[in-house]
């Protein structure tokens, strides 16, 4: 069925334009208008100046309800032509949504039925030592329920991405396999997938510990200085020492604190406190709400 439409293709069918005096009009108004720019209003005038603002309105307003009727003159065929058309998308519109519910579904359970083969190919190949280290959430792209990609282009670039995370963490073991933060760094890389971050996490944990240490050692230099001073002060048997006043011990209080952090972030915290003397004990540990979260380990010096 052929769509047949008939409307005015050439310069005897169209509507003629609409012609007015415009050029009188503007003449007229560029003469009679200057006096209204020039004009000077107030309080004395108030009367004259509303009359001349009702006398320009009207004329404004004159003008604009007849344009308004020749934009109904005109689009009077218009109208007529798109409500019948609304009629025949009517008529339209049940058969398309029917159709378009069954192809979207069918699509649906192709995509579904290509999602489970992806699954299973996954799980035969990542292995079950890295099942739980890699699940195919963290590399799943949804491009490739596509019907336009190919199961086999698929299945090859999982395969890449498995052997590709495999390779990661047997060169990083090799790197930290002896590094007492082979863990937080392991975790890193799990987490990014990118092993020059974890790396990088390394490097920061490491220099983190240089710092601790440096503080410990600035602490005990200072300890040692503390007791030679007072030694000193006992020396000469005529010598009056008088006993220094006793340094107050500042009162130990609970801090209750929430921490929002990762497994390795926590333990770095649990030896940031150890290092100053300073006692951690774990409360509680709270999941928030569509943030997964690993179990919190215990202070290895908590209570």
């Amino acid at each position: 069925m052929q769509f047949l439409l008939t409307y005015p293709t050439n310069l005897q069918e169209k509507l003629a334009p609409v012609k007015f005096n415009r050029s009188e009009i503007v003449a007229f108004l560029l003469e009679n208008l200057a006096k209204y720019r020039q004009a000077t209003y107030d309080d004395t005038r108030i009367k004259e100046a509303k009359s001349d603002l009702a006398t320009l309105r009207r004329f404004r307003d004159a003008i604009d309800d007849r344009r308004k009727d020749i934009k109904e003159y005109y689009l009077e065929p218009y109208k007529k032509f798109e409500q019948d058309l609304k009629e025949i998308f009517e008529l339209l519109e049940g058969p398309i949504n029917q159709i378009y519910a069954y192809v979207k579904s069918y699509e649906n359970n192709k995509k579904e039925a290509k999602r489970l083969e992806i699954e299973a190919f996954f799980a035969d190949n990542i292995g079950k030592e890295y099942a739980e280290l890699l699940p195919l959430a963290r590399i799943y792209n949804v491009k490739w329920e596509n019907a336009t990609v190919n199961i086999k282009a698929v299945q090859k670039e999982l395969l890449e991405k498995i052997e590709s995370f495999k390779s990661g963490l047997t060169t990083l073991d090799g790197i930290i396999n002896e590094s007492k933060y082979k863990k937080q760094v392991l975790d890193k890389y799990i987490e990014t997938l990118d092993a020059a971050l974890a790396l990088r996490e390394l490097e920061r944990l490491s220099l983190l510990d240089a710092n601790l240490e440096k503080i410990k050692q600035s602490e005990v230099q200072k300890q040692a200085e503390d007791r030679k001073q007072v030694e000193s002060g006992k020396q000469g048997e005529c010598q009056v020492v008088q006993a220094p006043p006793p340094v107050p011990v500042p009162e130990k209080l609970e801090h209750a604190l929430k921490l929002v952090c990762t497994d390795s972030q926590l333990q770095l915290v649990f030896d940031y406190c150890g290092s100053l003397g300073i006692e951690v004990k774990r409360l509680r540990l709270v999941k928030r709400e569509s943030v997964p979260m690993k179990i919190v380990r215990q202070s290895p010096f908590g209570k």
